[in-house]
């Protein structure tokens, strides 16, 4: 089922990060992004790039909750989804048998069609600061990929934590030589663990872990447990 939200239900919590647009970070880069990267790079003074295979967000998922494959009617929400190549993902590899949410910044999203064919609700026009209040403690997982970096990550975070269950688990990649959209001094992979960590959440992988993952595709890798 598609969902379009043009009015954002938590506008109030929500105020523009980007100094050029008054739209959210991440949208201003799907739409814009050579030009903005150009002036990221310019101002940070390093290359800012993002990875755009998200089937990898589904397959760490899959390692981490194997439930996925030999269970049911897990809730699973993916922020951000693109052209939703991990909700497909997700969606293939356990046979239909989970509700898959899926949220998109953009109101007319390229390959919509293809997210609402495989039974995943899509909401449009959803940034991930504005995730529903009605969503509090419904997700048993939570993925992003590569997302939080063009977001107010003051808010987006809270609210990524929000609507994870007790007990649920928030899935995620981000480059490691990645800045926060909102602050550019700062590494976006030390806000998340910082904000997670505020917020009493558990870091499920070591460093060591991290770490190899990162030697091998060159991003960073958390799992975060909601107690």
């Amino acid at each position: 089922m598609l969902h379009e939200l043009i009015e954002p239900t938590r506008h109030d919590l929500w105020q523009p990060v980007s100094a050029f647009s008054d739209q959210s970070g991440y949208q201003l880069f799907l739409t814009q992004r050579e030009a903005l990267l150009r002036v990221l790079n310019a101002r940070k003074g390093r290359p800012q790039a993002y990875v755009q295979d998200r089937a990898k967000i589904a397959h760490l998922a899959l390692a981490v909750k194997p439930e996925l494959v030999s269970s049911n009617d897990y809730e699973i929400l993916e922020v951000g989804t693109g052209i939703g190549k991990a909700a497909l993902t997700i969606q293939d590899t356990t046979h239909h048998h989970h509700h898959i949410t899926a949220t998109n910044v953009l109101t007319d999203p390229t390959d919509a069609k293809a997210i609402l064919n495989a039974g995943i609700d899509l909401y449009t026009g959803m940034p991930a600061e504005f995730l529903p209040s009605e969503w509090s403690n419904r997700f048993d997982v939570v993925m992003t990929s590569c997302v939080l970096g063009w977001t107010d990550t003051t808010v987006a975070i809270p609210h990524i934590l929000d609507v994870m269950k007790p007990k649920g688990i928030w899935v995620g990649l981000e480059s490691g030589s990645a800045y926060c959209f909102d602050d550019p001094n700062t590494y976006l992979i030390d806000r998340i663990h910082d904000i997670a960590l505020q917020h009493n959440t558990t870091n499920c992988l070591s460093h060591e872990q991290r770490y190899a993952y990162n030697q091998q595709f060159n991003l960073f890798p958390f799992v975060f447990t909601k107690p």
